[in-house]
């Protein structure tokens, strides 16, 4: 098949536009004879003649029908200019889109569509386009080139502004970069007021409901992509490697700034890896002084999403990497579709309710806040939150929450937040109404947090704050092995936790399980757990059920003046603490430090039991803190080389007095003679 470079000529004839030469586009026959009027559309076939100029400016002058570019149409023709059965051929082409090598041909060199589009809000119906590959005739002595069509309304544009266009009942195949609107976009991009409904199928990468593809890179004084009032529902499938898949856009990759507000997509979206519910993946990237931000707002996704890495209601991951202070905000955002996974924790992990993962490399800031997710996700993956599967670097998480629903998963399983990694913060981050279950480090709004010092010289007060976190109303259940399972975290390495409670939980496991946390090595200050059942077989608490030194930080941190040992301080449980060996009420095991805490509920086990502490070891140490004797059962202390707390009678742990050197001022206050203390 010969590729024949096209030609054309405009006659501008009092103001209409008239394609008078015909030409072959890629061995296809493009219309002739067509006239736009002063660039208004009013058919199928004026539409598709947009691609004879690219630069123009275009609008649809009513509805659309392109049913008949459907080979199983009735009004199809097979001697028409959709006769080939392909359907309608994208306006403009990328440069570069082509597979096995050789030479690009001329004509397939910046033939983005640069111009502008307004459907004013009218309707575009019927759209077929089914274009996986196309060969191309080289110049070379290989043979079997083809090129991979951008395939959309649009296939490529560079520098478009598109708007208030509507399409309907589509239905689009391609191999990759395939949108409803636009197949790729380069340079800037302004998207407004569009929606696109039907079905899109991509046999690889960079599949999205509106989008498949956005590339931005640095330019001076350049625009950037700005997306807004924009949505689809088309049902989105993507097989083979099946990479950056979204509900509206599949791929970003943006230095210039981003703006997405006010979108949606409400189609299921099944893919591999990098999958979202309304994108697959997104790249914050920034080599522009003064760097320009990035947002995300106003956005949810509804419809169910599958995949099997990087997984999430929203968005499957989101990646900044930049050597600016730039500053990417993801806000007031949902997710209220169901996401489920495919294989083990070792080949599938980062799934989110709403965020695969969060992600932010060198300097720069990601900022995700104000965002829910209220749905149901169902995995054996690692890394799997209600909202975040995983967060890594300098990434501020604010009130975020998961409701109403379950979160399963095998390791690394949060309510909210799967794992927090290095300098995270997180502050109001909570679950309600929830069922977490998986069977190593799960917590009811946190699997593990984790924290390594860079300095010798910090101390845990230095770490990253995680602040006011709490769960209610929720089960954490750990499967099969069940260790490190806790009503708030599964396991705390080195993480400053302040302001953490827990209500009308019940927490099950059987090694290190507890009201706030299984396993503590990090600090936990001003929390407690209340109202609660926690059962398990070893190192069980109503609090935690072991609170350890880290041996790693020891060796690092103890010759520091400023070092601070990980602890307990100023926390209180009321449970029903159940187990078999070492079981306390506050905390199962205790290697490290508890002061000025308390607990008061049930405890009942077999061996190493005590109201406080079930056993504590040489190094730990227990400073003003005590448990009720009557109301848990336990009048002697638990085992133990050293204090392990004061024991007092229900009348006593009603008094102030009791509570030596405690800070009734600024922490804790108390009804006297009346209820135990709680704090301000």
């Amino acid at each position: 098949m010969t590729f024949k470079k096209f030609l054309f000529s405009l006659l501008l004839i009092s103001g209409m536009v008239l394609f008078t030469t015909p030409f072959c586009f890629g061995g296809e026959v493009v219309l002739t004879g067509i006239i736009v009027n002063d660039g208004g559309i009013s058919t199928c076939s004026e539409l598709q003649a947009m691609e004879n100029d690219l630069s123009a400016d275009y609008f649809l002058e009513k509805d659309i029908d392109c049913s008949m570019t459907n080979p199983d149409d009735e009004d199809f023709d097979e001697d028409g200019p959709w006769g080939d059965g392909k359907g309608f051929r994208p306006i403009g082409a990328c440069a570069g889109a082509i597979w096995g090598g050789g030479i690009l041909p001329e004509s397939y060199i910046n033939l983005s569509f640069k111009g502008t589009f307004d459907g004013k809000n009218k309707a575009i119906k019927g759209l077929y386009i089914n274009r996986p590959k196309e060969e191309v005739e080289t110049g070379t002595a290989r043979p079997n080139f083809y090129r991979l069509p951008r395939v959309g309304l649009f296939g490529c544009v560079d520098g478009a502004k598109i708007k208030n266009v509507i399409l309907e009942d589509i239905s689009i195949s391609g191999h990759s970069h395939i949108g409803g609107l636009i197949g790729k976009s380069t340079g800037s991009l302004v998207v407004d007021g569009c929606s696109t409904a039907g079905s899109i199928i991509g046999s690889n990468h960079k599949v999205g409901g509106l989008i498949g593809t956005v590339y931005r890179e640095p330019e001076e004084g350049g625009a950037g992509v700005e997306i807004k009032n924009s949505f689809s529902e088309a049902v989105i499938k993507a097989e083979f490697q099946g990479k950056y898949i979204g509900g509206l856009i599949g791929s970003l990759n943006v230095a210039m700034g981003l703006t997405i507000d006010n979108c949606h997509a409400t189609g299921n979206v099944k893919g591999n890896r990098y999958v979202g519910g309304l994108i697959g993946r997104v790249i914050f990237k920034g080599a522009i002084e003064p760097p320009l931000d990035d947002s995300i707002s106003d956005c949810y996704a509804t419809g169910n999403v599958e995949g099997s890495r990087f997984v999430g209601g929203l968005i499957g991951q989101c990646w900044q990497s930049t050597d600016t202070d730039k500053v990417s905000t993801i806000n007031n955002c949902h997710a209220t579709g169901d996401v489920s996974t495919e294989g083990k924790a070792s080949t599938s992990y980062e799934i989110g309710g709403l965020i695969g993962g969060a992600l932010r490399f060198m300097s720069g800031t990601i900022i995700i806040e104000n965002c829910y997710f209220s749905g149901n996700i169902n995995t054996t993956a690692g890394k799997v939150g209600g909202v975040i599967g995983w967060a890594l670097g300098n990434v501020a998480i604010d009130n975020v929450y998961s409701e109403n629903g379950s979160v399963k998963g095998e390791k690394y399983v949060g309510g909210v937040i799967g794992w927090v990694d290095q300098e995270v913060s997180v502050s109001n981050a909570y679950a309600i109404n929830e069922e977490v279950s998986g069977e190593k480090i799960v917590g009811g709004v946190m699997g593990l947090g984790y924290f390594e010092y860079p300095d010798p010289k910090k101390s845990l007060d230095d770490a990253p704050p995680i602040n006011n976190v709490w769960s209610k109303n929720v089960t954490v259940t750990g499967t099969e092995g069940a260790e490190k399972i806790g009503g708030i975290i599964g396991e705390n390495i080195l993480c400053f936790i302040k302001g953490a409670y827990s209500e009308n939980i019940t927490v099950t496991g059987k090694r290190c399980v507890g009201g706030i946390s299984g396993k503590n090595s990090g600090s936990i200050e001003k929390a407690y757990s209340r109202n609660g059942t926690i059962k398990g077989e070893e190192y069980v608490g109503g609090l935690a059920g072991a609170n350890y030194t880290n041996n790693n930080i020891n060796e690092k941190y103890t010759g520091s003046a400023d070092y601070t040992r990980p602890c307990i301080r100023n926390a209180y449980s009321n449970n029903s603490v159940e187990g078999d060996f070492r079981v306390g009420g506050l905390v199962g095991e205790n290697y490290s430090e508890i002061t000025n805490s308390y607990s008061v509920g049930l405890v009942a086990g077999n061996a190493a039991v005590g109201g406080l502490v079930g056993e504590n070891v040489i190094e730990g140490e227990i400073t003003s803190s005590y448990w009720d004797t009557i109301a848990s059962g336990q009048a002697e202390k638990g085992i133990g080389s050293k204090n392990e707390g004061e024991g007092k009678t229900t009348v006593e742990m009603v008094q102030e007095s009791t509570f030596a050197n405690w800070d009734f001022e600024d922490i804790w206050e108390i009804d006297e003679g009346i209820a135990y203390p709680h704090f301000k």
